[in-house]
């Protein structure tokens, strides 16, 4: 057979095979969904106080003009408090050598405060005295309320709905988003019908829906973690703790061993408050 006659039709052999994957391959992309992307959400720095350089911070949130820290470690752990306003009148607590303390809320007038590994939650009294102990399973990491349950992480891409009376579980919802795995959530806040969350070892804020779970944006502090990732223990000067100040329509944010806090005002896309006013 004619060899110049063979390479024609190994040619158009070739072309219809190209063609037929090209349109094959077409075909899958136009049924695979398309994740949507995770809105960067980038924010104001109003202001900056001193912070005591010695609190691995845990929990933190704004109360009557004062702010509550959790602090963790082992044989370390206390509770804090001190003015929003500039940081004065620091007063703190020892909390028992045999527990981590970990997350902090404030609902219904009392204190709730998780535990690492102890399995043990914790009511408190205003003068931080235990009134009750719950019990529950797994690890303890973040904490806050909406005011009807509390909402709590253990370093799983989950969050816990509560009942703030016997501790139980009422539901969980598995955080979701653009395809990436949300794990390590840390430290709560919620406002406006949102879940703000620390991300463990990174510098992310997360936004959450409630409702669904999915990641609604993300705020990158690493500009603010840069200036603390230095001298001694720099590896654990992770960005963790936000409390929403009511009275500055900001949140405080600050990280573990910082020796400032920040007040930052987010400047939240369109999308995150049309679809957090949509599930109040």
């Amino acid at each position: 057979m004619n060899t110049g006659f063979l390479r024609v039709i190994g040619r158009i052999t070739a072309v219809l095979i190209v063609g037929f994957w090209s349109m094959f391959s077409a075909s899958l992309r136009a049924d695979k969904p398309i994740e949507p992307t995770i809105a960067d959400i980038p924010y104001q720095l109003i202001e900056q106080q001193n912070h005591d350089a010695g609190l691995f911070t845990q929990g933190m949130l704004v109360l009557d003009g004062w702010i509550y820290e959790s602090s963790g470690r082992y044989g370390q752990s206390k509770l804090a408090r001190y003015k929003e306003s500039d940081s004065s009148q620091l007063v703190t607590q020892p909390l028992s050598r045999t527990i981590f303390a970990e997350g902090l809320a404030h609902f219904n007038n009392h204190f709730y405060l998780l535990t690492w590994r102890a399995g043990k939650a914790f009511v408190l009294d205003e003068y931080w005295s235990v009134k009750k102990t719950f019990s529950y399973q797994g690890e303890g990491w973040g904490l806050t309320h909406d005011g009807e349950r509390l909402i709590m992480s253990d370093g799983s891409d989950t969050l816990q709905f509560r009942d703030a009376d016997t501790f139980e579980v009422l539901s969980s919802i598995r955080v979701t988003g653009a395809g990436r795995t949300w794990d390590q959530l840390n430290e709560l806040e919620y406002t406006d019908g949102i879940v703000w969350a620390n991300r463990w070892q990174t510098s992310e804020i997360v936004a959450i829906d409630p409702q669904s779970g999915r990641v609604l944006g993300v705020i990158d502090l690493s500009a603010l973690s840069k200036k603390h990732q230095q001298g001694w223990y720099s590896s654990d000067k992770v960005a963790n703790g936000i409390a929403w100040s009511s009275e500055r329509q900001a949140f405080w944010v600050t990280g573990k061993y910082w020796n400032k806090r920040y007040l930052i005002k987010p400047q939240i896309p369109s999308l995150v408050a049309s679809e957090a006013v949509d599930n109040l």
